[in-house]
């Protein structure tokens, strides 16, 4: 009776030492081919790095936060006339002024992309807010540890309609 309980303890031991020593073995033999085929694999994915991906940092969570060319004058004066957006459009159902907040994200190279407006203020304008934004100059990105990262910025800008 001892026999047959300790037979297939036996075989089972011998089992996983021969697995064991032929799985280590075998990596042995490929000595420098598994790195060469790693660096092969790294240079093909790496590609150019996306500047619109990667996680959206808030801007009290950044060393240095994004800047515009010139300060925040010129880029009120941006956003309220912007030349690539030509005049502001008719506000027959705006009534005296209209005051839009967005938010938006400077990226890493430092354009301007996901627009949103977070206080609609008079829908007519929203097309030309867009385009103003959408045509800013770049920005001077935010830093994290000194690397560039995508940093969420907020704004408002009160457009006089009379």
């Amino acid at each position: 009776m001892f026999r047959i309980l300790l037979r297939p303890l036996l075989i089972a031991l011998a089992f996983a030492i021969c697995s064991l020593s032929v799985a280590q073995s075998s990596v042995d033999g490929l000595m420098n081919a598994s790195d060469a085929g790693q660096r092969v694999f790294d240079q093909r994915s790496a590609g150019a790095p996306s500047t619109q991906t990667g996680r959206i940092h808030k801007l009290k969570d950044v060393d240095e936060r994004p800047s515009y060319p010139d300060g925040d004058a010129a880029l009120l004066d941006h956003l309220l006339v912007p030349a690539a957006c030509g005049a502001l459009p008719d506000m027959e159902h705006c009534f005296g002024s209209s005051r839009m907040s967005f938010d938006f994200v400077v990226n890493t190279d430092g354009s301007v992309s996901d627009v949103e407006f977070s206080k609609e203020g008079c829908p007519i304008m929203q097309p030309f807010v867009l385009c103003a934004v959408r045509g800013l100059s770049p920005w001077k990105p935010g830093l994290l540890n000194g690397v560039p990262v995508r940093v969420r910025m907020h704004t408002s800008v009160k457009y006089d309609l009379r």
